[in-house]
């Protein structure tokens, strides 16, 4: 995601000044102390009046965000899926060339309006090129 913002934060007893980067995975602050937060572990996430309040096993963290606290309350608790992150939409015709995971098939199978795998087709908006070794490629 790569959102980066300078803001307040609170985690326990502990206030600063500092920078809140959302990640792909996590949400990190540096300030005059450090937090990661694995989205993985984020039991609540809420905006309430600009500030981002994230719930998780460490404790409770606030970060005042002011109009972005919704934007990412948001992100946290709908992330995007690996197909949408690599650009893959509903109903687009896709094509997978090489060796591949029967699982990545099976749901790119329920995203895709046509798959083709093997040969791939002259009309595809995507095509995935697998490989096992860097000489394959």
């Amino acid at each position: 995601m790569g959102n980066e913002i300078a803001c307040n934060a609170r985690f326990g007893k502990q206030e600063s000044i500092g920078k809140a980067l959302l990640e792909t995975n996590e949400i990190i602050f540096r300030g005059e102390f450090r937090l990661k937060i694995a989205f993985s572990e984020i039991k609540s996430a809420k905006a309430v009046n600009g500030e981002l309040r994230v719930e998780f096993p460490g404790g409770k963290a606030a970060f005042v965000l002011g109009t972005q606290a919704e934007k990412w309350a948001h992100k946290l608790l709908h992330p995007k899926t690996p197909f949408e992150k690599v650009g893959v939409k509903e109903g687009q015709i896709v094509s997978v060339v090489g060796p591949s995971d029967t699982s990545f098939l099976k749901q790119l199978k329920e995203r895709a309006h046509r798959l083709a795998t093997g040969k791939p087709l002259k009309e595809s908006d995507l095509l995935f090129f697998g490989a096992e070794k860097a000489s394959e490629l």
